[in-house]
Formats: structure tokens, sequence, C-alpha cells
């Protein structure tokens, strides 16, 4: 059973890797290419947060696929 939204993630991404995931009108992702996008935000939010102090990120993006990549 998961725990989380990241471990859901992890899991649906091994079971299903080119199941659609999200759709808005203009793209369409899978769980893997979600999976690879939301890490590869989170790892720039990472080095970039070494200089932040541990300050919450503002993220402002229109809904659809990447508002989902980056939560």
């Amino acid at each position: 059973m998961q725990k989380n939204v990241i471990e859901y993630l992890d899991y649906t991404a091994k079971r299903h890797p080119g199941k659609i995931a999200v759709k808005d009108s203009t793209a369409e992702i899978s769980f893997s290419e979600l999976q690879r996008a939301s890490f590869k935000i989170a790892i720039r939010l990472q080095l970039q947060s070494a200089n932040s102090n541990g300050m919450p990120i503002c993220v402002y993006i229109p809904k659809g696929c990447q508002m989902i990549e980056s939560f």
C-alpha cells in the first residue's frame, strides 16, 4: 500500500509506464513521462533550495500537464 503520492507515482510508473497519467486540451503525458519530468523539477528545486534556507516555493502555472508535473 502506498503512503503518499510519490510512492503511488513510482508504483504506477513501474506497472503501467505507457498509460496516460494526465491529459489536457493541448498535451498528454504517460506515468513514466510524469515521473521523469517531476524528478527533473525536484532535482532543480533541491539544488536551488541550498541557497534559500528552506523557504517555500510558489508555483504559478495554468491548469494542465505542467501543473501536475510541478506538484
